[in-house]
């Protein structure tokens, strides 16, 4: 999904990361933020 919007990797900033996830439900976000901070993507 990230890389449809063309975030990376890399790059995982606030704005981008919001803008990819814009069509998921607010549970849905929740979840990715999440699962993104677990495995050390998102801080």
């Amino acid at each position: 999904m990230l890389a449809k919007q063309g975030v990376t990797v890399d790059s995982v900033e606030a704005g981008a990361l919001d803008a990819a996830m814009s069509s998921l439900s607010l549970e849905q976000r929740i979840a990715v933020k999440a699962q993104l901070m677990r495995s050390g993507l998102l801080r």
